[in-house]
């Protein structure tokens, strides 16, 4: 059954239809959650974060939902995952390339300035917070305090980023 559900996650994956997609996202979560050493994160996290910054609503929120829960349990993988994928893919413009810049955490802060939705809002925070209670043990509140500087500093409207 396990394999069965993995399967239709992966098809689901691949199709042109984004609320196909947003649903196969949401069975990747519930199969995280009830059986999550059979899910690879070194797949998903890519996969999410290209929804992550999608121009479609229900995958962002889909993606953000996820990202939140695993956020929670494996901060530090997932920021791994997603900084190893950046530096793999180096990708040219949007959103996700900031990640290699200063991180996930500087990518879900300028998703800040962009998403309009409260809800969306309110699970970026909580993903940051998870983020910043985990990591503090690797870095600083200076390192923190830094790059909200920066983001304020960038906030002046001349760079602006769009979801792709």
């Amino acid at each position: 059954i396990r394999l069965g559900c993995l399967t239709s996650c992966i098809v689901m994956q691949k199709h042109n239809d984004s609320m196909i997609r947003a649903v196969a996202i949401q069975c990747m979560q519930e199969m995280h959650l009830f059986a999550p050493k059979y899910i690879n994160m070194n797949e998903l996290v890519p996969y999410l974060l290209q929804s992550l910054v999608s121009k479609d609503f229900l995958l962002r929120k889909m993606s953000i939902s996820f990202l939140r829960q695993l956020c929670q349990k494996e901060s530090d993988e997932v920021c791994r995952i997603a900084k190893a994928y950046v530096e793999e893919t180096k990708p040219v413009g949007g959103l996700i390339c900031l990640i290699g810049e200063r991180g996930l955490e500087y990518l879900l802060f300028k998703m800040l300035d962009i998403e309009t939705n409260f809800l969306l809002i309110r699970d970026l925070h909580d993903i940051i917070n998870s983020l910043l209670c985990t990591s503090l043990n690797e870095c600083t509140l200076k390192d923190w305090l830094d790059m909200c500087k920066d983001i304020a500093i960038s906030a002046d409207g001349r760079e602006m980023f769009y979801f792709i």
